[in-house]
């Protein structure tokens, strides 16, 4: 059974290997057609007509549409990192089980996580754990000292 497993593993690797590579040389070939289409035409206004335009984006996107299976691939394999994602925003599952409280025998207070750190420590937690920022608490206490004098 361990057999078929590991067959299947290296049988899975090889495919996503060859698709990879045929989305890349499709998509190589593509781009190929785009410059063709570039070069052959020689000046910018043969190149501004209907057809050429609408070559060059057609085979450009589909170009881009090919690439999109390598790419992912290379960022699921950590060979490509996500670029609008923050360098600080990663966080581990540890980090993420020591910011939150635990469900039974919590005290209601959690930990705060390392980028709000900087809030007073004056802060009033909710039912639901998150902490009140403190001009939200203050505003909280002002609408309290009105309803108390208007009573």
């Amino acid at each position: 059974m361990t057999d078929t497993v590991t067959w299947e593993g290296s049988q899975m690797k090889r495919e996503g290997f060859v698709l990879n590579l045929l989305c890349v040389l499709l998509a190589l070939a593509f781009l190929g057609v785009v410059v063709w289409n570039v070069i052959a035409l020689g000046t910018v206004t043969n190149f501004l007509t209907i057809d050429s335009l609408f070559l060059t984006v057609v085979f450009t996107l589909l170009a881009l549409v090919l690439l999109i299976n390598p790419i992912m691939s290379l960022r699921d394999a950590g060979v490509l990192r996500n670029p609008l994602k923050r360098k600080g925003a990663e966080v581990t599952a540890e980090q993420l089980a020591a910011t939150t409280p635990a469900i039974a025998g919590s005290t209601g207070q959690a930990a705060l996580p390392a980028a709000r750190a900087s809030v007073p420590a004056t802060t009033v937690t909710k039912r639901t754990a998150r902490t009140v920022p403190p001009d939200v608490e203050n505003m909280v206490n002002r609408l309290k000292r009105s309803e108390e004098n208007q009573s």
